[in-house]
């Protein structure tokens, strides 16, 4: 599986994903390893949730969200379900958003709170 270190993605086979900023919450989604980053409170960084395959690769990087009601200062703070093709990521304001966890393509959001 992985583990995580900081901010430090540690793969199976001992290879290391560095991010810029400590790893809040990560989850095995099908074939790829999903990951939140937990910036400083001080940046602006709403696309904090990146996608990386078991080899290492990063596959994308989450979209800059501009939905309704959103918030540059809404940065995504948890792994909130995981369904088949499908992973639900919270934001710091209540907002749930889809994603495809093969493409980090955000398919829909609702408001959870």
């Amino acid at each position: 599986m992985f583990t995580v270190n900081g901010n430090t993605l540690v793969l199976e086979s001992e290879k290391e994903v560095k991010f810029p900023f400590p790893i809040m919450e990560s989850t095995l989604v099908e074939d790829v390893i999903v990951v939140v980053l937990d910036p400083p409170s001080d940046l602006v960084l709403t696309e904090n949730v990146f996608g990386v395959s078991r080899a290492g690769e990063v596959l994308w990087q989450l979209e800059r969200w501009q939905g309704p009601g959103a918030l540059l200062c809404d940065i995504h703070v948890g792994i909130g379900k995981v369904l088949p093709g499908e992973i639900w990521i919270a934001n710091y304001n209540g907002e749930i958003v889809k994603v495809d966890p093969h493409t980090g393509k955000i398919k829909g959001s609702f408001f959870g709170k």
